[in-house]
């Protein structure tokens, strides 16, 4: 489960009383879900929410903006999710061990697949579904054909995160990252060294930008050669990115803060207040989205100015969004709901 926002950014918190924002804005729905949603997935025209004290899963009709259905999953906590064809599936951290998958014509549960301890990231490459397990430090692939385990890779330690170039992907670990070769479900090469925690990372053309959220920096990786190029100097803690043309917009979850990257000389050009523990950021059009979890807002950037345009205040902790048409769904960890904003207004 998240930890306390009292203790992840103790530091921002005394320091929130100083910031300056700009105009509040209002949610135009807010929909009430289970205990303590964590993440969302659009899949045709429903948004599916993991409730992770719940144990469920929160089906919302994208058009009535209302729940239509809650699905038991579990044991555990679900997280990530992801789909294929009409199953959805959901993976249960914190002792679930399992990936739950959902019927998604009638949201209904059909089945559990064991997995390695702790599943809590995944990525689906084809028909392959690749299960980050954060206990085991394993990678488990789904055949989402057949339902079933194919190959359990070992990586490094905790693994939390992972993205695809090419035929390999990169599973982002506590201080290292693993290439898998997807070809043969192996790992090639030795654990390459980035700085610590590294949570999340943006491909731009053939490089990854990889946010070290214990470094205050952000590593350059090259995936043709899978070599450090760089290493960028920004905020205190960086957890999220989201690009937007050539521009990297880093969240820094220490303090009050997004750094924008010039991708192109790889510099910070621009260092943007948003409010107190930035944390998920996601782009919609020309605008990104932050979500303070600290001071309980979600700011909106407009790229073309690097300037916060807007920042609406939610119940308590947005930790993720998910955009879909013009609506972008805030999911409030802390107050059990999900909040509907336009970004591009």
């Amino acid at each position: 489960m998240r930890t306390s926002k009292l203790l992840r950014f103790a530091a921002t918190s005394a320091i929130l009383a100083v910031l300056l924002v700009p105009g509040r804005a209002a949610a135009d729905t807010v929909i009430p879900v289970g205990a303590n949603p964590f993440a969302s997935l659009v899949v045709g025209s429903k948004l599916y929410v993991t409730n992770q004290t719940d144990g469920t899963v929160s089906v919302i009709d994208t058009e009535s903006k209302t729940v239509i259905a809650v699905v038991p999953v579990g044991p555990g906590h679900p997280t990530f999710m992801e789909s294929h064809w009409h199953k959805l599936y959901v993976l249960n951290f914190y002792g679930g061990n399992t990936v739950s998958v959902i019927d998604t014509r009638t949201d209904t549960p059909i089945r559990s697949i064991p997995v390695g301890g702790s599943p809590y990231y995944c990525t689906k490459v084809g028909s392959n579904l690749y299960v980050m397990n954060y206990d085991t430090n394993n990678v488990s692939v789904i055949d989402m054909n057949t339902d079933t385990v194919t190959a359990t890779i070992p990586v490094g330690l905790h693994p939390q995160y992972a993205i695809s170039f090419g035929p390999y992907m990169y599973v982002h670990n506590d201080v290292t990252i693993s290439v898998i070769d997807m070809r043969t479900n192996t790992v090639v090469g030795l654990p390459i060294p980035v700085g610590p925690l590294p949570y999340s990372s943006v491909l731009v053309g053939p490089r990854l930008f990889i946010p070290d959220s214990a470094a205050n920096t952000v590593t350059v990786l090259d995936a043709r050669t899978n070599t450090v190029t760089n290493t960028i100097a920004v905020g205190l803690n960086p957890y999220s990115a989201a690009l937007v043309g050539t521009k990297l917009y880093v969240s820094n979850a220490g303090e009050l803060t997004t750094s924008v990257i010039d991708t192109t000389t790889q510099r910070v050009i621009a260092t943007v207040p948003v409010g107190a523990g930035p944390d998920y950021t996601i782009r919609s059009g020309d605008r990104v989205s932050v979500m303070n979890y600290v001071d309980n807002s979600v700011a909106i950037i407009d790229a073309s100015t690097n300037q916060v345009v807007s920042t609406t205040l939610v119940a308590g902790g947005p930790v993720y969004g998910t955009v879909y048409g013009d609506d972008l769904y805030v999911i409030d960890y802390d107050g059990n709901n999900v909040y509907v904003l336009q970004p591009k207004k």
